[in-house]
């Protein structure tokens, strides 16, 4: 739900996607350790499996690095339902990471899923794709529409609070990532709402 950022986790618990018991993995905060993140993964948390590929592909919170690792958990977690995961797994696609062929119509099916279950980055990278014919054909309509609704997201603005607050983190890859598509939003939004106003 827009403006809490603990209502997609709950509702994702109703959808069995994440148990409640280890709902506070799902968050991926600094105070979760890897060894909760694994816990919540054997148990079959979707978001648990997608926090630890995240910790395969950085090689933090004491993991080395394992892209192989990392991609299996991706794929796990968006065969369970999880946005995150389903997002991540579409850039691998989208650029060829873990070794994978490019698949950009795969890639443009798992940015929809993922902005179907209300995950803002993959909103906009849903409307990119649509935006720019990558993976389906163009549809500019349904780009801007994509575009606002993330901009609409309560995550939205939270990223934009959290790059005000934390200049040291410039040189985390995902933070840049995240502060890149929040820039995107905000500029394809006016962009689409400006065109569909001039018509």
């Amino acid at each position: 739900a827009a403006g809490d950022p603990h209502g997609r986790v709950r509702q994702q618990e109703r959808d069995g996607v994440v148990e409640p018991r280890v709902r506070h993995v799902a968050g991926g905060g600094e105070g979760v350790g890897v060894g909760v993140v694994q816990l919540g993964a054997q148990r079959g948390c979707a978001m648990a499996i997608s926090n630890l590929g995240y910790h395969y592909e950085f090689g933090d919170r004491g993991l080395d690095q394992n892209l192989e690792r990392a991609l299996d958990c991706y794929k796990r977690a968006a065969e369970l339902g999880a946005d995150v995961a389903q997002s991540n797994l579409a850039q691998a696609y989208e650029h060829g990471k873990f070794g994978l062929t490019r698949d950009l119509a795969r890639a443009a099916a798992l940015f929809r899923a993922a902005a179907r279950k209300g995950y803002a980055p993959a909103m906009v990278l849903w409307g990119n794709c649509l935006e720019r014919g990558i993976g389906v054909p163009v549809n500019l309509t349904k780009a801007g529409a994509q575009f606002r609704r993330a901009m609409a997201d309560g995550s939205v603005k939270a990223i934009e609070d959290d790059e005000k607050e934390h200049d040291g983190r410039k040189g985390d890859e995902r933070f840049n990532e995240q502060v890149g598509i929040h820039h995107m939003i905000f500029n394809r939004s006016e962009e689409h709402t400006s065109e569909l106003q001039s018509r």
